[in-house]
């Protein structure tokens, strides 16, 4: 179990979060940065990037609210889908204020993904 107590500005709020289960520490670390953020008055953001493959080349496309979690799962052999070309390094990334913007983003370099313009994004030209 995982359990935060959410303070703001000294004073409690009397919010209490309680999580159970294998997942806790993960989803933990997840809170911490949400409450880290909220206490610290910054707004909650949303990176797009591109990963590549160390060993293989091969690029990887997302969205996340976490960059340093979702990139350590990613080498960790967490994620089914990169597992077989870990490690993983960051190529690119850009911040959005919403998630539909760092959505919106991730669907278009995915639609580029192999082109031109994907090739100038990478190299830091577009």
């Amino acid at each position: 179990m995982a359990e935060w107590l959410v303070p703001r500005g000294g004073k409690n709020l009397g919010i209490v979060v309680q999580i159970y289960g294998p997942l806790a520490e993960w989803l933990g670390m997840g809170l911490q940065n949400l409450v880290r953020r909220f206490n610290s008055g910054t707004d909650l953001m949303y990176t797009v990037y591109i990963l590549e493959s160390c060993d293989s080349k091969r690029h990887y496309i997302g969205q996340t609210n976490n960059m340093s979690l979702r990139l350590s799962r990613y080498n960790n052999g967490e994620v089914r889908s990169t597992k077989a070309y870990a490690p993983w390094k960051i190529l690119y990334t850009e911040e959005y204020d919403t998630r539909s913007g760092a959505v919106s983003r991730e669907k278009a370099l995915k639609r580029m993904k192999g082109g031109i313009q994907f090739k100038k994004v990478i190299q830091g030209c577009g």
